[in-house]
C-alpha cells in the first residue's frame, strides 16, 4: 500500500513553538503524523528563524523553505517608505490584497509547483488564507483533498482595526478599507475547496453567512494540559505578589494596540489603587512603541524568552485587552491551564465557552477593566475559585490531546 502524504503550506516555520499560531500548527502536524501520513512543509523563514538542522529531526519527508527578509522592520528613510506605500497601492489596483504578491509569493509558487510535480499528496493543508492562493491556482493538478485553516478570519480582524482607527476617512483608512474588500472577495473562492477550518462556532456562522463555503468545520485552539503547564495550584503567595501578566506576540497589531490601550488608560487606575502592582509583558519581537512604557520598576518587558511558563508561575492575574482580533486567544487558554485568573475584553474572550464571573472577568472600558483587575488583586478567594472553574473548562474542552483526535478524522 502506497504511503499517504500531506503537504503543509505555512506562513512561518513551525518551530520554535513560541506563539499561539505555532501551537495550532503543531496540533495539525502532530495529528497528521498520528494518522500515519508522511509530512512535508513549505514555509516562510528569515535570518532570525532557527535553521532546519535544529528541528528537522522530527521526521519530515521534504522541506521547502521560502527565504525572506524580516517583514516587521519598517523601511528606513522617507524615499523607501514612499516607495513601499506606492507598491502597496499598485498591488491593490491590480486586485491583490497585501501579502498576496512579491518575491516571497513567487518563491512559494515555485516551491509549490516542484512539490506537486515530485509527490502525490493526499492532502494539501494551507494555514491561513494567504497560502490558499497556491492550492487554488493548481487545484486541477491536485488529486487529493485541499484543506484551509483560516484560524483568524482576516476580514473580521481588519474591519475591527478600521473601526478602532483614530483618524477615519484619511488616505491610509481608505487604502486599508480597499484592501479588506479585496481580501473578503478572495474568501469567496474558498467555496470550491474541500474543507475550511475555523476556531469557533461564531467564526463558522460568519463563513456560512457570507457564503464563502458550505464545508466549514470547527477545530478549536487547544493547549497540551499535560506538557504546557507547570502549576499545581494558584497559591496565595502568587496572588499576593500583585503581578499582572500579558503574553503574546508583541509585533502583532491587535496585541500591540490592546497593550497600549491598557498601559495608557487602565494601568494608571490600577496603580492608584495598588501602588506596588507590577506588569510583566512577555513575548517575541516587541515593537519599539512599547519601550516608552517600560521603566523596570512597575512595567517590565521580557522579550523572546525560551518559555513563558516561569512567568505564569509568578503571575497574580493574566490580562487580555484585545479589541481587534479574530479567532480565539490561546493566551487565555494558557492562563486557564496554568491556574491564573484572567481579565479580558469581550473580543479577547470571543469564541471561547467562558462565562463572565465564572471563568474570567470581562470588561471593555478602562475603568471597568481596571476595576476587574483590582477585584481579583483584592480578593484571594474569588480569584482562586475562578482559577478552579477555568482550569476545569480547559481540560474538558480545549485539551489538545482530544482536539488532535478530531483532527485525525480529517486525514482518514
Amino acid at each position: 500500500m502506497a504511503p499517504r502524504r500531506v503537504l503543509f503550506v505555512l506562513s512561518e516555520p513551525p518551530y520554535p513553538v513560541n506563539s499561539g499560531s505555532r501551537m495550532r500548527t503543531g496540533m495539525f502536524i502532530e495529528a497528521a503524523r498520528e494518522a500515519g501520513l508522511l509530512v512535508s512543509l513549505i514555509y516562510k523563514t528569515d535570518a532570525a528563524s532557527p535553521p532546519p538542522s535544529q528541528w528537522a529531526h522530527r521526521d519530515y519527508e521534504q522541506l521547502w523553505p521560502v527565504h525572506t527578509t524580516q517583514e516587521h522592520s519598517a523601511p528606513e528613510g522617507l524615499g523607501a517608505r514612499l516607495r513601499a506605500k506606492f507598491q502597496q497601492v499598485l498591488e491593490l489596483l491590480k486586485g491583490r490584497p497585501w501579502g498576496f504578491s512579491g518575491p516571497a509569493v513567487d518563491e512559494y509558487a515555485r516551491h509549490f509547483r516542484v512539490a506537486i510535480d515530485s509527490h502525490r499528496f493526499d492532502y494539501v493543508f494551507c494555514r491561513y488564507i494567504s497560502t490558499a492562493q497556491f492550492a487554488l491556482a493548481k487545484q486541477s493538478q491536485l488529486p487529493g483533498r485541499i484543506i484551509v485553516d483560516l484560524d483568524d478570519i482576516e476580514p473580521i480582524k481588519a474591519a475591527r482595526q478600521l473601526a478602532q482607527t483614530v483618524r477615519p476617512f484619511t488616505y491610509a483608512y481608505y487604502r486599508s478599507w480597499f484592501n479588506n474588500q479585496l481580501l473578503a472577495n478572495f474568501h469567496k473562492r474558498l467555496s470550491v475547496l474541500d474543507e475550511i477550518l475555523v476556531c469557533s462556532e461564531a467564526d463558522r456562522h460568519h463563513v456560512l453567512a457570507k457564503g464563502w463555503s458550505g464545508n466549514v468545520r470547527v477545530v478549536p485552539n487547544g493547549i497540551s494540559v499535560a506538557s504546557d503547564t507547570c502549576i499545581e495550584q494558584y497559591s496565595e503567595q502568587a496572588w499576593s505578589a500583585k503581578a499582572l501578566l500579558f503574553c503574546g506576540t508583541l509585533s502583532y497589531g491587535p496585541n500591540l494596540d490592546g497593550l497600549q490601550w491598557f498601559l495608557d488608560r487602565a494601568w494608571p487606575l490600577i496603580l492608584a489603587a495598588h501602588p506596588d502592582a507590577t506588569l510583566h509583558i512577555v513575548g517575541k519581537t516587541p515593537d519599539p512603541l512599547l519601550f516608552r512604557h517600560v521603566d523596570d520598576k512597575s512595567v517590565f518587558l521580557h522579550a523572546n524568552v525560551p518559555s513563558v511558563l516561569p512567568f505564569y508561575l509568578s503571575a497574580s492575574v493574566s490580562i487580555a485587552p484585545i479589541f481587534a482580533a479574530g479567532g480565539t486567544r490561546i493566551k487565555i487558554l494558557e492562563s486557564f491551564a496554568n491556574r491564573r485568573p484572567v481579565v479580558s475584553t469581550t473580543i479577547g474572550a470571543e469564541g471561547l465557552s467562558v462565562v463572565h464571573g465564572d471563568h474570567c472577568l470581562i470588561a471593555d472600558t478602562p475603568q471597568l477593566f481596571a476595576t476587574a483587575c483590582c477585584e481579583l488583586l483584592g480578593n484571594w478567594q474569588a480569584a482562586e475559585t475562578m482559577t478552579l472553574q477555568a482550569r476545569r473548562l480547559v481540560v474538558e474542552k480545549y485539551d489538545s490531546a482530544s482536539i488532535k483526535a478530531e483532527i485525525r478524522e480529517l486525514f482518514n
